[in-house]
Protein backbone atom coordinates (compact mmCIF):
# COMPACT_ATOMS: atom_id res chain seq x y z
CA UNK A 1 0.00 0.00 0.00
CA UNK A 2 1.33 3.19 -0.71
CA UNK A 3 0.19 6.23 1.01
CA UNK A 4 0.98 9.59 0.07
CA UNK A 5 0.81 12.64 2.66
CA UNK A 6 -0.07 15.54 0.27
CA UNK A 7 0.87 17.93 3.17
CA UNK A 8 4.24 16.88 4.16
CA UNK A 9 4.67 15.87 0.46
CA UNK A 10 6.15 12.44 1.34
CA UNK A 11 5.35 8.75 0.43
CA UNK A 12 5.13 5.82 2.83
CA UNK A 13 5.06 2.09 2.14
CA UNK A 14 2.46 0.44 3.84
CA UNK A 15 0.73 -3.43 3.89
CA UNK A 16 -3.03 -3.27 2.61
CA UNK A 17 -4.27 -4.27 5.84
CA UNK A 18 -3.59 -0.75 7.05
CA UNK A 19 -5.76 0.66 4.86
CA UNK A 20 -8.46 1.53 7.63
CA UNK A 21 -5.76 3.92 9.35
CA UNK A 22 -6.25 5.91 5.69
CA UNK A 23 -9.75 5.97 5.52
CA UNK A 24 -12.14 9.05 6.34
CA UNK A 25 -15.89 9.21 6.16
CA UNK A 26 -16.82 10.31 2.87
CA UNK A 27 -13.96 8.97 1.10
CA UNK A 28 -13.82 7.00 -2.30
CA UNK A 29 -11.75 3.72 -2.74
CA UNK A 30 -11.45 2.81 -5.88
CA UNK A 31 -10.53 -0.79 -6.54
CA UNK A 32 -8.98 -1.78 -9.95
CA UNK A 33 -9.83 -5.67 -10.79
CA UNK A 34 -7.84 -5.77 -13.78
CA UNK A 35 -5.44 -8.76 -14.90
CA UNK A 36 -2.14 -8.44 -16.42
CA UNK A 37 -0.82 -11.91 -18.48
CA UNK A 38 2.48 -12.68 -17.06
CA UNK A 39 4.54 -13.35 -20.44
CA UNK A 40 7.31 -10.88 -21.15
CA UNK A 41 9.50 -11.59 -24.09
CA UNK A 42 12.52 -10.33 -24.08
CA UNK A 43 14.62 -10.06 -27.63
CA UNK A 44 17.44 -7.95 -28.74
CA UNK A 45 17.17 -5.29 -32.15
CA UNK A 46 18.59 -6.95 -35.23
CA UNK A 47 22.02 -4.68 -36.23
CA UNK A 48 22.52 -3.03 -32.84
CA UNK A 49 21.86 -5.56 -30.14
CA UNK A 50 19.71 -3.57 -28.27
CA UNK A 51 17.45 -5.11 -25.66
CA UNK A 52 13.63 -4.77 -26.38
CA UNK A 53 11.09 -6.04 -23.83
CA UNK A 54 7.72 -6.72 -24.93
CA UNK A 55 4.87 -7.59 -22.49
CA UNK A 56 1.84 -9.43 -23.87
CA UNK A 57 -1.45 -7.36 -22.93
CA UNK A 58 -3.94 -9.13 -24.94
CA UNK A 59 -4.40 -11.52 -27.37
CA UNK A 60 -6.38 -9.56 -30.36
CA UNK A 61 -6.74 -12.37 -32.62
CA UNK A 62 -4.45 -15.28 -34.02
CA UNK A 63 -0.92 -14.15 -33.34
CA UNK A 64 -1.85 -10.80 -33.19
CA UNK A 65 -0.86 -9.51 -29.88
CA UNK A 66 -1.78 -6.01 -27.85
CA UNK A 67 1.66 -5.02 -25.96
CA UNK A 68 4.12 -2.67 -23.96
CA UNK A 69 7.50 -2.32 -25.71
CA UNK A 70 10.05 -1.12 -23.64
CA UNK A 71 11.99 0.97 -24.49
CA UNK A 72 9.70 1.61 -27.23
CA UNK A 73 11.57 4.57 -28.73
CA UNK A 74 14.50 2.26 -30.10
CA UNK A 75 12.16 0.44 -32.25
CA UNK A 76 10.58 1.68 -35.83
CA UNK A 77 8.10 0.10 -38.35
CA UNK A 78 10.23 -2.58 -40.18
CA UNK A 79 12.55 -3.55 -37.39
CA UNK A 80 13.29 -6.84 -36.45
CA UNK A 81 13.85 -8.55 -32.90
CA UNK A 82 15.75 -12.15 -32.20
CA UNK A 83 14.21 -14.05 -29.33
CA UNK A 84 16.24 -16.69 -27.48
CA UNK A 85 13.78 -19.64 -26.72
CA UNK A 86 14.70 -22.66 -24.57
CA UNK A 87 18.87 -21.84 -25.61
CA UNK A 88 17.76 -22.07 -29.27
CA UNK A 89 17.98 -18.56 -31.44
CA UNK A 90 14.83 -17.93 -33.05
CA UNK A 91 14.66 -15.33 -35.70
CA UNK A 92 11.53 -13.45 -35.47
CA UNK A 93 10.21 -10.75 -38.28
CA UNK A 94 7.37 -9.06 -35.90
CA UNK A 95 6.74 -5.44 -35.89
CA UNK A 96 5.43 -3.54 -33.42
CA UNK A 97 3.13 -0.81 -34.90
CA UNK A 98 0.94 1.58 -33.20
CA UNK A 99 1.13 -0.47 -29.50
CA UNK A 100 -0.11 -4.13 -31.31
CA UNK A 101 3.19 -6.78 -32.42
CA UNK A 102 2.43 -8.29 -35.66
CA UNK A 103 4.50 -12.31 -35.54
CA UNK A 104 4.62 -15.22 -33.61
CA UNK A 105 6.33 -14.99 -30.10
Amino acid sequence: LMVLNREKRSVDHKHFYDILDYLQPGDCLVMNNSKVLPARLFGEKAGTGAKIEFLLIKRLEGDRWETMVKPGKRLKPGDSVSFRIRRRRHQNCGVPLRGHFYGTP
